[in-house]
């Protein structure tokens, strides 16, 4: 089993809100990341939303504190909220999987909420996913190191999944996927939505959970031998062969610790 990952910044845009999301649906994406979202109603937390998927936002009060990164969580899987520590990083653990949606001011400073906040993602664990709009180089932005957050120290424990010289809005590199999670891919996705950034991707299996399949072996023949001695009909000979089969039959999906 997969877990598929679709990510955009739509710059506070209703139309492109709406387009990368009715992509990312069709796709059948299982989670749906957000940077600078259009908020239509923040009273009510009202936004642009997919349908069958459930949204995780870092901010309460969105009148007070305007969310600046929404999650979304197809409908039927395993997912609960993380940690909220600034209206800019968005953390959902889904299935197992630590997925953090990340945007980072371009005026942030080293000492900023959301530096911290980055600084503070648990890379050092397993089965971790970032992805999101970083707004700087990814190696050490030599002509704005105070606005760096150090990203090269930062993702010690991490992948980068995504090229690094790869233009992700105009000509600079600001959007990245990293990740932990062992064969996990991710880049930039063919995906547009009309924003000025372009759409992330990632791909990560979920190592920690197995689905298996155990059955008891039923002789056949054995059974229609020992059933025509005992004058049974054919129908009635296949009645009770299902019921054996089901009988001896188990179908479970359980959760399975992953070997160091």
């Amino acid at each position: 089993m997969e877990l598929n990952i679709l990510g955009n910044n739509t710059a506070r845009s209703r139309q492109a809100q709406a387009a990368f999301l009715a992509q990312a649906v069709d796709r059948k994406t299982d989670v749906i990341l957000l940077q600078e979202p259009a908020v239509l109603e923040a009273q009510n937390k009202v936004t642009i939303s997919p349908d069958g998927y459930e949204m995780y936002s870092p901010s309460e009060d969105w009148g007070k504190e305007r969310p600046r990164s929404l999650t979304f969580v197809k409908t039927g899987l395993r997912a609960k909220a993380l940690e909220r520590r600034t209206r800019d990083v968005t953390g959902v653990e889904v299935e197992g999987v630590k997925v953090f949606n990340v945007y980072v001011h371009p005026e942030e400073k080293n000492e900023g909420p959301t530096a911290e906040a980055v600084r503070n993602i648990p890379t050092g664990g397993r089965d971790v996913v970032v992805m999101g709009d970083f707004n700087r180089s990814f190696r050490w932005n030599r002509g704005r190191a105070q606005r760096s957050i150090t990203l090269d120290k930062w993702a010690a424990g991490l992948n980068l999944l995504s090229d690094a010289e790869t233009p992700t809005r105009g000509t600079a590199t600001l959007d990245f996927v990293f990740s932990n999670v062992a064969g996990a891919s991710g880049g930039l996705d063919e995906m547009q939505s009309g924003s000025d950034h372009g759409v992330m991707w990632a791909r990560t299996a979920l190592v920690g959970r197995k689905s298996f399949r155990t059955r008891t072996k039923v002789n056949v023949q054995k059974c229609k031998e020992q059933w025509d001695q005992e004058g049974e009909s054919l129908a009635e000979w296949t009645d009770r062969l299902a019921k054996v089969v089901k009988a001896n039959s188990v179908e479970k999906r359980t959760a399975v610790k992953e070997t160091p």
